[in-house]
């Protein structure tokens, strides 16, 4: 299976980081300048996992630069000519990825999760509950993949030429994380649209919640291309840019989803900001003063103007 260019998926990396970055900015500078509220612990989770993302972009950079995410390298590495200390390199290199991968997954859930208990969480005792065990779902979630990646292969077979991995450690080991990832991601997806239905919202605050669950729903739906892709479903052996370009938009991706709710304040700012005519100075000095035919006669009469007021008048 042919991949897509090498430049095209460090393209698409820099792009969605470049998006989350602006998003970040954005929260920021409503929670400095506009709410006046400090630092929460969401705003944690989110710098962590866009550090995460901008460790596997950089990463991903020298992988490219040595030949790596060449379009028909392919999942096994056969089709990469290298020396055998660079291969030995770039296995280790890439084991030590999957931390900064699955750590970015674990922190937009953390976001995510930190700011339903914000929005949600003091309304309902069943909503309150419902929060804390999807919240222990994903911390074993997150402790059994890293346990998993970690400690279940012998250490160092992963980029070992005499003692090579058992074909079966990294596929259960790919499929136990995914299956944590994807049904988490699924239980964050579902829990809000049922507390959302028992809200007053705003037209523009459903429009904008409804683009916010659209783009998880995409999320989701990359989450699941990627298992079937690196699973090999409908192909022999996936490209290796492939997976790797699913693999970070399923991150980044996720990154953006978890920032973009709480954005929400926004539209109330923009909807409550006061609009004034665009009119020139001189205009508006003009409009400012009351026309003499508007004025009840007995007004007239008794008003006495000075003369720059009667000349303005006049020219007007």
């Amino acid at each position: 299976m042919r991949g897509i260019q090498s430049e095209a998926l460090i393209a698409v990396e820099w792009l969605l980081l470049g998006i989350a970055l602006f998003l970040i900015i954005a929260r920021l500078n409503l929670r400095l300048n506009h709410l006046k509220a400090g630092f929460v612990i969401s705003d944690a989770f989110i710098l962590a996992a866009f550090a995460a993302g901008v460790s596997l972009n950089a990463v991903d950079i020298t992988l490219y630069r040595r030949g790596v995410y060449e379009a028909d390298v392919g999942f096994q590495m056969l089709e990469w000519k290298a020396t055998e200390q660079e291969k030995v390199l770039v296995w280790r290199t890439q084991y030590f990825l999957y931390i900064p991968f699955y750590l970015q997954q674990y922190f937009n859930k953390g976001t995510l999760l930190a700011l339903y208990y914000e929005i949600f969480g003091q309304r309902c005792t069943n909503i309150r509950l419902s929060l804390t065990i999807l919240s222990f779902y994903c911390v074993i979630g997150f402790i059994t993949t890293m346990s998993m990646v970690l400690f279940r292969c012998q250490w160092g077979c992963y980029w070992s030429y005499d003692d090579i991995c058992p074909s079966n450690c990294w596929a259960v080991n790919d499929s136990l994380a995914w299956a944590f990832h994807f049904s988490s991601d699924i239980a964050i997806f579902i829990l809000p649209v049922v507390c959302i239905s028992k809200l007053n919202m705003s037209r523009a605050q459903r429009i904008s919640a409804s683009v916010t669950f659209l783009i998880g729903f995409i999320n989701i739906s990359i989450t699941l291309a990627r298992w079937i892709v690196v699973q090999s479903v409908f192909t022999p052996e996936p490209a290796l840019n492939t997976g790797e370009a699913l693999a970070i938009a399923d991150g980044h991706t996720g990154l953006i989803v978890s920032i973009l709710p709480s954005l929400r304040p926004y539209l109330r700012i923009w909807q409550t900001k006061p609009h004034h005519p665009a009119f020139p100075p001189d205009s508006e000095r003009l409009d400012s003063v009351p026309s003499e035919t508007h004025r009840p006669l007995q007004e007239m009469t008794s008003c006495r103007k000075s003369n720059s007021q009667t000349a303005l008048v006049d020219s007007a």
